[in-house]
């Protein structure tokens, strides 16, 4: 599916760069034949009327006629470039239609062409016009005595358009082929995110998937079970009753949790806020969790500063609380730093500046540090074996993140050999 979204998406790029610039050179293109064609006009203008003036004068007297003056701009540039400058003549007609006199300037074929340029021209109604047999441009003058054309030659034209075909052709292709790079590029880095996600959507239903079909074996093998041994009652088999609802219990914790995740990845989570006093909150889950931490023979202790409230949601941040205790319930061993004693959990609570920071600490073994940026992903384990024993599902860690995140909170882990594992979360006042 990457693969497919990441052709579509240089597909996509590559038709709109090739759009646009089909559009900026078709707008050159007639820019610059637009420009050439009223260059060449403008010349004829001027060829035009000082052919009227030589015969207002008469024709007798007319002297050599002088040369047009071709606009420095283009001139210059098919100058240096070798091509052929606009050359021009021009023809004086009686009113017969007769050629009077032809007078050139740089056009050495003007004899050979004057008559049947002038045949083709008189042919055309317009008073201005191409002559594409010819390869000329003429422009028509009605005069007392006759008529004056005058006749520009047209290769300049063609040469320049031939030239701004060329150059407008490499230099497209040049840019779609740097332009398909750049979507290459484009499409690896922008679709990363997307191959990301998807990755973990495919890890999180497998995941998801695994997890369910353990308490579902468990139930459908207990049902087995007392399918077999219908003749005994319900309390000689009270022990896959029991197994029974355990497994029950454990999926429906599993699916609710991954429904709870589910509604914040959609965004669609609108949990009521309210200014809650976070140090009783606090207090109240620690002295919920000490029966489970006396059974558990570890040492809890508290430094929680009172009065500190904040604005957020008070079942979140009670479930955030449980499950930090919870973890570190779990997970609490021996002091290393400390022969002999026991496992502690410590719970405080601080303001920070304009923070309110909630700490929750445990003695035992020390996280690698490479599995520290994974403990908030889903279903991820530092041990896999031990966690299943104790119930976890690996989605308590990342529902508290989740719940950090929508306080706008911080949360964050460390763990050291001699000072046990640290959970903090940092709440803006």
């Amino acid at each position: 599916m990457i693969q497919k979204l990441k052709k579509k998406f240089i597909l996509i790029n590559m038709s709109l760069v090739f759009l646009v610039l089909l559009a900026v050179f078709g707008v050159l293109l007639i820019s610059t034949y637009g420009q050439l064609q009223g260059q060449g006009h403008m010349i004829l203008q001027m060829v035009l009327e000082r052919g009227f003036q030589q015969e207002a004068l008469g024709l007798e007297d007319a002297g050599e006629f002088p040369p047009p003056q071709d606009p420095p701009a283009i001139t210059d540039s098919l100058r240096e470039e070798g091509a052929p400058l606009i050359s021009t003549f021009l023809v004086w007609l009686d009113q017969e239609g007769e050629i009077v006199k032809l007078q050139e300037n740089d056009f050495s074929s003007a004899q050979e062409l004057s008559s049947e340029a002038v045949r083709a021209a008189l042919e055309n109604p317009r008073q201005t016009g191409v002559l594409a047999e010819q390869q000329l441009r003429f422009l028509k003058k009605e005069t007392p005595e006759g008529m004056l054309i005058a006749f520009a030659d047209r290769s300049n034209e063609s040469y320049a358009m031939k030239r701004f075909l060329i150059n407008s052709f490499c230099v497209g292709l040049g840019a779609l082929a740097a332009f398909a790079l750049i979507s290459l590029f484009l499409s690896s880095w922008a679709l990363k995110p997307v191959q990301a996600a998807w990755q973990r959507q495919k890890q999180f239903v497998a995941d998801a998937s695994h997890e369910l079909r353990t308490p579902l074996t468990v139930i459908l093998a207990n049902m087995g079970i007392l399918q077999e041994h219908k003749e005994e009652t319900l309390a000689a088999q009270e022990k896959w009753v029991n197994n029974t609802v355990e497994e029950a219990k454990r999926m429906k914790k599993l699916v609710d949790d991954l429904l709870f995740l589910a509604k914040a990845d959609a965004s669609k989570t609108v949990s009521p806020k309210e200014e809650i006093c976070f140090s009783d909150l606090t207090l109240q889950c620690v002295l919920s969790f000490e029966p489970v931490a006396f059974e558990q023979g570890i040492d809890l202790k508290t430094d929680i500063q009172p009065e500190l409230t904040l604005w957020g949601c008070r079942g979140e941040l009670q479930q955030l609380l449980m499950i930090l205790l919870d973890n570190g319930g779990k997970y609490a061993g021996p002091d290393p730093s400390e022969p002999g004693k026991g496992p502690w959990i410590r719970v405080s609570l601080h303001k920070r500046q304009n923070r309110i920071c909630l700490q929750v600490e445990n003695s035992g073994e020390c996280i690698p540090q490479e599995a520290l940026p994974h403990l908030f992903e889903r279903f991820y384990r530092v041990d896999s074996a031990r966690t299943r024993t104790t119930g976890g599902s690996g989605l308590g860690l990342a529902i508290a993140k989740t719940i950090a995140d929508e306080h706008q909170a911080q949360l964050a882990v460390t763990s050291k050999k001699h000072t046990g594992t640290c959970f903090s979360v940092c709440f803006p006042c």
